[in-house]
């Protein structure tokens, strides 16, 4: 739908009259699309279609498996070229663990340093002062 300037469809499960699809994306040639979903049938989805992949929760550990199945998955695709990025949560206390995730294999983290709690905004004091100095 980003691409032509009016879309008209008829389909069995979807139908409707021609509109337009406006603001285009600035994205070329659309917005990269990440598949979420720690499943075989998921991370299959994510390297035969994605740009990239969202995992739960893991571990430096339980990263691998995943990260090793995409790269296999992505070859067998023939999706080798082209940045596939891959992101989740994990723990990060300092930045020496920001560089193991990236040596893992992991482009984006989310990271929670704090808990819910009074003390929450001087959590996050000292996680930005220990990754950012």
């Amino acid at each position: 739908m980003a691409r032509p300037e009016v879309v008209e469809h008829h389909g069995e499960f979807f139908d409707f009259a021609p509109v337009m699809f406006e603001p285009k994306p600035l994205q070329k040639p659309w917005p990269a699309v990440h598949v979420g979903g720690e499943s075989d049938a998921a991370l299959r989805r994510a390297a035969r279609l994605g740009d990239g992949w969202i995992g739960i929760t893991h571990t430096l550990e339980s990263v691998r498996r995943p990260v090793k199945v995409l790269g296999k998955l992505r070859e067998e695709a023939g999706r080798t070229d082209g940045r596939f990025e891959i992101t989740l949560a994990g723990p990060v206390r300092t930045r020496n663990d920001v560089a193991r995730w990236e040596e893992a294999g992991v482009h984006r983290l989310i990271v929670a340093p704090w808990e819910r709690s009074a003390d929450a905004l001087e959590g996050m004091r000292r996680f930005a002062g220990e990754m950012f100095g």
